[in-house]
Parts: C-alpha cells; sequence; structure tokens
C-alpha cells in the first residue's frame, strides 16, 4: 500500500476479488488463494472506484483535500471523498498485490433490528438525498468520476 501512494497516488486500498455478500464468511479456499496473490509480482490498477471499508490515505492527501465530508454521517463519506480525490487528480488505485476478505456488514447484522438500529435506515435516505442534490445528473452511477 505504501508504495502506491509513496508513488504520488492519493489513496490505496486493497484488493477484494470475490463477489461480496452481506455477512458472508472466509472463504473455504482463501490460503489458496493469497499464496497465489502472494507469489505475483506488485501490481496496482485505476478501477474508477474506491473501497472506502479500507483504505489507506498519505498525510499529504488529508493536507490537502481534508477530513471526509461531515454532511453525511452514515455512509457515502467514502464516495464523496473518492470524487474529490479524482476530480483534484489523485485517482486512488487499487493494490492488486494486497488481498483483503471483507466481512461486510457483520456488525450490522448481528444487532437484533440490523439496519433499522439506531435510525441508519431513515439517515441513508436522507445521505441519499444530500448525495442526489450535490450530483444530479450523476445520482445513478456512484462510479461516475467528473
Amino acid at each position: 500500500m505504501r508504495a502506491v501512494t509513496d508513488a504520488g497516488h492519493g489513496a490505496a486500498f486493497p484488493w477484494t476479488p470475490e463477489k461480496v455478500h452481506r455477512g458472508v464468511a472466509l472463504p473455504a479456499d482463501w490460503a489458496a488463494e493469497e499464496l497465489a496473490v502472494a507469489s505475483k509480482p506488485f501490481e496496482c490498477v485505476d478501477t474508477g472506484g474506491f473501497a472506502g471499508w479500507s483504505f489507506f490515505l498519505p498525510r499529504r492527501t488529508v493536507e490537502k483535500f481534508g477530513y471526509f465530508d461531515e454532511q453525511f454521517t452514515l455512509w457515502y463519506q467514502d464516495s464523496q471523498y473518492h470524487w474529490r480525490l479524482a476530480r483534484g487528480g489523485s485517482r486512488p488505485m487499487e493494490v492488486r498485490s494486497c488481498l483483503i476478505h471483507h466481512f461486510e456488514s457483520r456488525t450490522i447484522l448481528s444487532m437484533p433490528q440490523q439496519f433499522e438500529c439506531h435510525g441508519w435506515r431513515a439517515q441513508d435516505a436522507k445521505n441519499w438525498e444530500q448525495w442526489t442534490a450535490r450530483w444530479k445528473e450523476h445520482a445513478d452511477d456512484m462510479l461516475y468520476v467528473p
């Protein structure tokens, strides 16, 4: 990850090869997949996206672009930050030689009310309204990079 940010990229994030499903367990063949990735040469690519659940920012990125937009109190902060980086010419890079499994939403799914807990569903709807108000013409394309 550090090699990517040291090369001047604004952010680096790990490769998550499997299709993510909410609360999915670690794949049975994880060790073999991890070994296969580790034996490959260093590789990073511009995917046009951003893994908001796990990423690395060098200090210069935070100094230039600031922190997450606090108007988005739950979700969308990472998407908005990705757009700011991309618009500022500092696109995040996915590091294909760094393999990570994302146990998506495991904490939330373990709660009795899941996404209804703490009004999260309502907050998500509010954030979507704010997102679409700001980026109207691209509201249906979360990966659009201006």
